[in-house]
């Protein structure tokens, strides 16, 4: 990411499990910046029984880019795929709430602005116990089309060459 402008990141070492925490009504996983724009990770929170996401970042890094609206954006695919609620929390990115279906439910905004704001909001969220075909099978669809694919280029070559040698 240097070439961007960003500094190198170094000196980080991955979590070893995911946790998910309990109170007495509720559980729900936390990603740490751009954890979020991993599907995976998200996915492995709510199969463990996560019922929404807490997303807390600092994006202060990437300045007045369009950064911080692609992690946002990022975030709106979890909900999606998870069928969960994202709470969202962001130092100088767009903070907000997103329902299961992708929709924001409520966004701190000031003079029309989302990014470099200052504020704080809250929101019921909806909770949802539904497991999407994502959150059970993970990326099974992809890796099957993808073998398919495979499986039909190879198919395609070997009748060509057929077709040649004639």
């Amino acid at each position: 990411l240097s070439f961007l402008g960003i500094p190198q990141l170094r000196g980080y070492t991955p979590g070893e499990e995911f946790t998910v925490f309990e109170v007495p009504t509720f559980q729900f996983g936390v990603t740490i910046c751009w954890e979020n724009i991993f599907p995976n990770l998200v996915r492995r929170f709510v199969k463990k029984g996560a019922r929404f996401i807490v997303n807390i970042t600092n994006e202060a890094w990437f300045g007045k880019t369009s950064t911080s609206y692609q992690f946002f954006a990022m975030s709106v695919f979890r909900a999606v795929e998870n069928r969960v609620s994202v709470v969202r929390c962001a130092n100088t990115g767009v903070s907000c709430f997103i329902n299961p279906n992708g929709r924001i439910i409520g966004k701190v905004e000031h003079d029309n602005k989302d990014t470099f704001v200052k504020g704080y909001l809250t929101k019921k969220i909806p909770l949802s116990k539904e497991k999407t075909f994502y959150t059970v099978y993970g990326d099974i669809f992809a890796n099957i089309s993808i073998i398919i694919t495979i499986m039909m280029f190879f198919l395609a070559v070997m009748k060509s060459k057929k077709t040649s040698i004639k």
